[in-house]
């Protein structure tokens, strides 16, 4: 990979729906730059806010609807605690997929930090810009209710003991995310 760019897209803590005209105008400027097209749009980064990293019923339908018609095509999830998950799918012929390891190049960053071009500072700056041009977040579709919030920390409560220990907002992701991929289940999705 030479460049990562995204695209405008509605996001969500669970979902991610990728703007069908800004895909298309991304394509148009790659052969207009003279990319051949086996040169973009191939592979998919993006992130989960829990600790799973394998790709949802949403994430499936993205990949197919946006990648189906290319040749070949790598997914690639990272969670928000470093696990990886990587897929590269070959649409052609019988067509198949298989799981492709993920590793940091390490060894590369003494190299990239000497040069005098490399500015991490322009780089971070580059990438706010980017986001907040093309990551819109819309509110979620999906709320867990309850009667009312619970203070755990609080004496009287019986989670009180694990108030210090459990990251919370995580066990609520990920119980999202498997809400998410039980009702892929109960629609007989193969791709769970």
């Amino acid at each position: 990979m030479e460049d990562f760019v995204t695209v405008r897209q509605q996001v969500s803590p669970v979902t991610a729906a990728l703007d069908d005209e800004a895909v298309a105008d991304f394509s148009d400027r790659c052969v207009d730059a003279g990319i051949a097209p086996q040169r973009f749009l191939r592979v998919w980064c993006h992130t989960h806010p829990g600790s799973s990293p394998q790709p949802s019923c949403t994430d499936e339908e993205t990949f197919l609807r946006v990648f189906g018609a290319c040749d070949w095509a790598v997914m690639f999830i990272i969670s928000r605690t470093g696990n990886t998950f990587c897929r590269l799918s070959f649409h052609v012929g019988p067509g198949s997929a298989v799981d492709i390891p993920v590793a940091v190049d390490w060894s590369a960053w003494p190299a990239i930090l000497s040069d005098p071009q490399f500015s991490m500072a322009n780089l971070v700056a580059g990438w706010h810009q980017e986001f907040t041009a093309n990551i819109h977040r819309v509110p979620e579709s999906f709320r867990v209710l309850s009667p009312a919030p619970v203070d755990v920390s609080a004496p009287s409560s019986p989670w009180e003991p694990f108030a210090d220990t459990w990251d919370w907002s995580e066990l609520d992701q990920e119980l999202l995310e498997e809400f998410e991929r039980h009702e892929c289940s109960l629609n007989n999705d193969p791709r769970t």
